[in-house]
This record gives C-alpha cells, sequence and structure tokens, in this order.
C-alpha cells in the first residue's frame, strides 16, 4: 500500500468513527484535536510498505541555547522515555520543543490501533506536560480550537 492509499485509509476511518479531524496544509496528513493537544498525523514510505507517524508538541518556547539547558532537556525526555511504554519524548533544540512521537506500520492499520495511538500520545503529551514545564522550563502548547464537522474533511 503507497503513501495516498494509506492516508485515504486513515481518513476514512477518522470519517466512519466521527473524530473530527482536519487536513494538513501539505496534504501528506492529518490534525486531530484531542481534548487538550493537537495530535499530528502523517504518512511516509518506509521500505516497501508506508509507516504511520503520531506527534504531538509537549512543551513549547524552551530557552535551548545554554548547554545546561539542552542537558536538561535531553536528560528530562530520557527520563521519561525509560518510564514510559510505547512512545517517546524527542527534544528539538531548532524548534526550542519536546514533543511526543508513536508510529505503526501503517500498511492495512487497523481502526482500533488507530485510535488507541491517538489517544495515547494525546494522553501522554497532556500528562507529562506540567511535570516537564516544571522541570524545564517552557510552556504549554495552546489548546487547539476544536475541530467542527465543517472544517472535517470527507473522503470523495
Amino acid at each position: 500500500m503507497g503513501v495516498q492509499e494509506t492516508l485515504d485509509q486513515i481518513g476514512g476511518v477518522l470519517t466512519r468513527l466521527e473524530i473530527p479531524y482536519e487536513r494538513r496544509a501539505d496534504g501528506l496528513g492529518y490534525v486531530v484535536n484531542e481534548n487538550t493537544v493537537a495530535v499530528y498525523v502523517s504518512v511516509g514510505q518506509w521500505g516497501d510498505g508506508t509507516a504511520v507517524h503520531f506527534g504531538a508538541s509537549v512543551v513549547e518556547e524552551l530557552e535551548l541555547t545554554e548547554p545546561d539547558s539542552i542537558a536538561k532537556a535531553h536528560a528530562a525526555a530520557n527520563r521519561l522515555n525509560r518510564t514510559r511504554y510505547f512512545a517517546r519524548f524527542c527534544v528539538y533544540e531548532e524548534r526550542g520543543t519536546i514533543e511526543i512521537e508513536y508510529d505503526l506500520f501503517g500498511d492495512d492499520v487497523q481502526a482500533e490501533e488507530l485510535v488507541r495511538a491517538l489517544i495515547s500520545v494525546a494522553e501522554l503529551a497532556d500528562q507529562s506536560a506540567a511535570e516537564l514545564v516544571g522541570e524545564v522550563g517552557g510552556k504549554r502548547p495552546a489548546m487547539p480550537a476544536p475541530a467542527t464537522a465543517e472544517s472535517a474533511v470527507t473522503e470523495t
């Protein structure tokens, strides 16, 4: 299955389950606002198949210009990675963010695992944000505006 077919399959699952979403501006994924977290879903080629990538910002506006602050952010992300299952926390120094990421094989992705990944990413981002802000600074991302039926992409 190719990238576009996997994207179409994901869009179909979101539509069928009535989960509001918006297509990303680049057309290569979706944004799903799950409670207080915007989860970005993208699809890419991986070997002969595809991979579905989920990501959400946990902390933004980090001052990562000094070696001490960079080391502190990486240590915090590493500590979370040792204590959380499935998802990983990543420090993006150039963006001043800590994000949570989760990947699935994209070929024949099932509705249940897609929804489980969305919810897991959103819950872990929400649960970890206050802890990380207290530990490394920065701020929680702004609460996303809920997607509406008018903004949701429907399959044609």
